[in-house]
């Protein structure tokens, strides 16, 4: 017996021009050999069956112009690659049971997945922000505008015109700083942020992660006056 071969070259399925699944001589096929066809970025593979004498019905069933007899090229499945313009970088996935092309991000980018948690993604993954708030206030207060869900956040805050300085960070809903305290010495806590003055103390005591920000409690000892200033880093 012959060896079996598998057809790569050809791009249209019928026509009988040379292109065409359909122009290979029935005389030369063989059962089971195998036939890849690529149209438009899809990948159609058939399987040779030389007792099928089915009917011709493209794309299902394809039948050699010449020399078909019973013998017909069956499809086995489709195979879709979203190609787009390749260049040298670029990656693909999987996307409903097809490939799908993810062009290659600008340089310093990192991959993520999407908000959607479908597809990955490029982007930077790195925010800075600022707030500014009385410290004699409490309760919640939402931060929006972050172009993504943070998953850890620092803090740098201090009082306008005053030395009380505190550095922490939340991750999820894990909270920890260093603050300077009521006895002028730099203390751990389970804040986010807190900051000391003569009226008293002024801290966070709860971080919750929003789809584009996050929310945090203020809350308080003795009575704090004074304008707390907070630059936070949040990373996606």
């Amino acid at each position: 017996m012959a060896d079996k071969n598998i057809y790569w070259s050809k791009t249209l399925l019928t026509g009988g021009t040379a292109p065409a699944l359909d122009s290979i001589d029935g005389t030369d096929l063989q059962d089971g050999e195998v036939a890849h066809v690529w149209i438009s970025g899809a990948l159609y593979i058939y399987l040779l069956d030389v007792d099928s004498a089915a009917a011709e019905a493209s794309p299902t069933i394809i039948s050699p112009d010449t020399n078909a007899g019973n013998k017909r090229w069956i499809l086995q499945g489709v195979r879709t690659i979203n190609v787009g313009s390749d260049a040298d970088g670029d990656m693909y996935y999987r996307a409903s049971s097809v490939l799908a092309r993810l062009a290659k991000g600008a340089a310093n980018l990192k991959m993520f997945m999407n908000a959607g948690a479908t597809a990955p993604e490029w982007a930077g993954g790195i925010y800075k922000g600022t707030i500014s708030y009385d410290i004699s206030t409490t309760g919640d207060a939402t931060i929006t505008g972050i172009p993504f869900k943070p998953s850890l956040i620092f803090f740098l805050a201090n009082i306008d015109n005053h030395y009380s300085f505190s550095t922490g960070f939340a991750f999820d809903t894990a909270m920890t700083c260093l603050w300077a305290n009521s006895s002028s010495t730099f203390a751990p806590g389970a804040y986010a942020w807190a900051i000391n003055c003569a009226g008293g103390d002024a801290y966070i005591s709860a971080i919750v992660m929003t789809a584009d920000g996050f929310t945090y409690t203020k809350a308080k000892s003795s009575s704090p006056t004074g304008t707390g200033i907070v630059n936070y880093f949040a990373l996606r």
